[in-house]
């Protein structure tokens, strides 16, 4: 059987988790991290590695967060990991431009999505929520996601035999 190599990657992985770092068990703050960075960075190189061998080109996608670069309370876990993301993705695709790989991230703020429901669960807590972020009370509904196909992708997805 001859094998598939991926093409195109979108890396649509998050686990939030909020609160000071005083009140944080380092396991909730490690768990963060690892579903939010870890991943994508073990999927990463699980996505160039066949690239490279077989020399073909390919294009990757990650979601990150505003939380990773605008400051907001009590967000330090997901800042972290985000962050950690978003660096990443700039130095991966320094790393793999040469052999055209192309790697970007997005950076939305808030969705409401089952994940963010504890945080957007009342009209208090949107309240509240909106005025930490750039564009206050925006929640871009589940269905409404940032489409990030462009971003990986200037053609449909393929695989290569």
């Amino acid at each position: 059987m001859a094998n598939l190599v991926s093409t195109a990657l979108a890396h649509c992985v998050g686990k939030i988790r909020l609160g000071a770092l005083h009140g944080m068990p380092e396991t909730d703050f490690m768990e963060c991290i690892q579903a939010n960075l870890f991943s994508a960075f073990y999927t990463l190189a699980g996505f160039t590695n066949p690239l490279k061998e077989a020399k073909l080109t390919g294009s990757a996608a990650f979601v990150s967060s505003a939380a990773a670069s605008i400051g907001t309370p009590n967000h330090e876990a997901i800042a972290a990991a985000k962050g950690g993301l978003e660096v990443l993705v700039r130095s991966a695709a320094a790393t793999y431009a040469s052999a055209n790989i192309r790697i970007n991230v997005v950076a939305p703020g808030l969705l409401d999505t089952p994940a963010a429901a504890k945080i957007l669960g009342s009209d208090l807590t949107r309240e509240i929520t909106g005025k930490q972020y750039p564009i206050a009370g925006d929640w871009q509904e589940c269905e409404y996601q940032y489409d990030i196909a462009p971003f990986a992708s200037t053609k449909p997805m393929s695989y290569h035999l």
